[in-house]
């Protein structure tokens, strides 16, 4: 039969073991890198604080644009660049639109086909593209909208065959000076 030994057990630390190197330098290695976390952190911390100061800069500069919704300054400065913001706007929505498109629309023929239309209205410009049968068709429809009373000096600004039609349509852009009646 077997002895059983009794389990000593000793709760108060008789013999100090004495710290080794090993665990020193852990400890130093691990001070070291909580510094280093901490320093990235702040610095993480402060760069994040300047981005929002500018997200709030720019905030308050597009709620003090011209044309904001919400105009809260008192600067007469700002209030004349908002009234001329709603003036340019107000111009563009007086331009008799309806009867351009439709004097442009009313020059094309059978062998005409409208793409697209730009007018600009600071400069008084229309740009207008299509195709035509042909390029005869493309000279027809110039002479036609440059007897309309709203275009003046118009002129085929380019055109291209397409050759790779069997049709060989002629693609075209014109551009024409936009006269508004007084």
């Amino acid at each position: 039969m077997r002895m059983i030994r009794p389990l000593r057990v000793d709760f108060q630390c008789s013999h100090a073991a004495p710290i080794s190197w090993i665990g020193a330098a852990l400890l130093a290695i691990g001070t070291l890198l909580g510094i280093g976390t901490l320093w990235q952190y702040e610095a993480l911390a402060d760069e994040i604080a300047a981005w929002e100061n500018k997200i709030d800069e720019v905030k308050g500069i597009a709620r003090r644009a011209p044309g904001s919704i919400k105009e809260s300054t008192r600067d007469p400065q700002d209030k004349l660049e908002a009234v001329r913001f709603a003036n340019a706007v107000l111009d563009q929505l007086s331009v008799p639109w309806a009867r351009l498109f439709a004097e442009i629309e009313a020059a094309a023929d059978e062998r005409t086909a409208l793409l697209s239309v730009e007018p600009d209205p600071r400069s008084h410009v229309v740009r207008i593209s299509g195709e035509a049968k042909d390029f005869a068709a493309v000279l027809g429809y110039a002479r036609r909208l440059e007897e309309t009373p709203v275009l003046e000096k118009v002129y085929l600004a380019e055109h291209e065959i397409q050759t790779q039609d069997p049709n060989k349509p002629v693609a075209f852009a014109l551009s024409a000076l936009w006269v508004t009646p007084p």
